[in-house]
């Protein structure tokens, strides 16, 4: 998972998987303002191997604001196998 900690206002998150994987949408992989229950806007993609996912917010973050990144084990490998457990790490966009 990265990145972590402080990051750019404009930046991507991506999680790598060491297998294949689906269902890895806007609904699955989120990014939420801490406190906050309306996920932030963004585009999902999932590269061509199908090990990293990426999530581009649609517009800047709030400077100073905590935001949750999550992954749900609505994801699952491709013998339909979920994320063992939900992943999340909050960052704070500078």
């Amino acid at each position: 998972k990265a990145p972590t900690g402080t990051v750019s206002r404009s930046t991507n998150f991506t999680a790598t998987f060491n297998e294949e994987v689906l269902n890895v949408t806007d609904l699955t992989f989120t990014l939420t303002p801490s406190g906050g229950s309306n996920a932030v806007e963004a585009t999902v993609t999932l590269n061509g191997a199908g090990t990293v996912a990426t999530l581009n917010p649609d517009s800047n973050l709030q400077a100073g604001k905590k935001y949750v990144v999550k992954l749900t084990t609505g994801i699952t490998d491709l013998q339909g196998n979920h994320l063992a457990s939900s992943v999340s790490w909050t960052i704070t966009a500078a």
